[in-house]
């Protein structure tokens, strides 16, 4: 007989449908992280060899820059553990998609209307997922 769980019966060792949706967007997520890291820092490198870097920020391009390689890591490393379980990969991919609402928020009232609400519709949904029962289910079945 299949063993019931919280995501339903004969469902003991499947992940959520949502959260397999919710972890492809933290995939994609990671590579568009990643690809904006890597044009900001060739922006920067640009604008250096061409002696305008202080005129054009070429240090904050490259503080951002980190910062979305950094986030791009993060997501990827929690979307290669979300299927090992790992216990802090949940809090982790929140806390990430509440900053990601965040910046779409300060960039929606700075003039970026579209995608603003883009980053916040995709950040919310993502949010929804891995918050849900099913999702705690699936991280604390062991």
């Amino acid at each position: 007989m299949a063993e019931q769980t919280a995501a339903g019966p004969g469902t003991a060792g499947r992940m959520p449908r949502g959260l397999k949706i919710a972890t492809g967007v933290i995939w994609f997520q990671a590579v568009v992280n990643l690809l904006v890291g890597w044009v900001l820092f060739s922006s920067a490198a640009t604008f250096d060899e061409h002696g305008v870097g202080e005129r054009y920020g070429s240090g904050l391009l490259r503080t951002i820059g980190v910062v979305s390689v950094v986030i791009g890591l993060l997501l990827a490393v929690c979307g290669v553990l979300v299927v090992r379980r790992a216990a802090w990969v949940r809090p982790t991919v929140i806390g990430l998609e509440a900053v990601g609402i965040l910046s779409s928020l300060i960039a929606l009232f700075s003039g970026g209307a579209m995608p603003s609400l883009v980053g916040i519709a995709v950040g919310a949904a993502v949010i929804r997922q891995f918050a849900s029962a099913d999702a705690a289910a699936w991280f604390n079945r062991r």
